[in-house]
């Protein structure tokens, strides 16, 4: 679906709000006033506050995916691709997180909209990961496995290291055993 740019504009506002005052004590009104745009210009374009936060996530991991992808074309081993998933997708966000801790409420899936766009992402997360892998499907397979079983095995333990690490310091110890695991 392509959003227009009041779309765009709201959605950014909506994460700069969230980000500052959390995903709870935010309110739409907030976001109209950080966006520059009425009331009835975001409910116009946003129905309700769990709509607004859903495409706030999703457009979150458009963007990381964005960032993964620019940065993967300067990549030469399957090490360095672990390394900007990482750094992108798992590493960036968990700091986002620690910084605001009911964002990682939101993350997590509090409803079923939520739910829904958390396992979206995992899977595009894991499409677009998989797709980077299949230059290594021969290496992989000669461990037994293949590139869509190993993003997959990425994709969620990462999701879950980002929630379950108490600190950064044990989140990368994780993605360092988890890269020797897939290496």
């Amino acid at each position: 679906m392509t959003m227009s740019d009041t779309q765009v504009k709201i959605i950014k506002a909506a994460i700069a709000v969230f980000t500052r005052y959390g995903g709870r004590r935010s309110s739409m009104s907030d976001v109209a006033q950080q966006a520059g745009v009425s009331r009835q210009t975001l409910y116009g374009n946003f129905k309700s506050k769990d709509e607004l936060m859903a495409a706030a996530m999703t457009h979150s991991v458009d963007m990381i995916l964005e960032a993964v992808s620019n940065e993967w074309a300067a990549c030469t081993s399957l090490s360095d691709i672990l390394d900007v998933y990482f750094k992108n997708a798992v590493l960036q966000p968990f700091e986002v997180m620690q910084n605001m801790p009911d964002l990682a409420d939101l993350m997590r899936g509090v409803g079923d909209t939520f739910t829904k766009v958390s396992r979206a992402a995992d899977a595009k997360k894991g499409a677009k990961l998989a797709a980077k892998l299949e230059q290594y499907a021969s290496k992989l397979e000669t461990s037994g496995s293949d590139p869509r079983s190993v993003a997959e095995l990425v994709v969620r333990s990462t999701t879950e290291f980002k929630y379950s690490a108490s600190s950064e310091e044990e989140l990368k110890r994780l993605l360092a055993t988890l890269k020797v695991a897939v290496l």
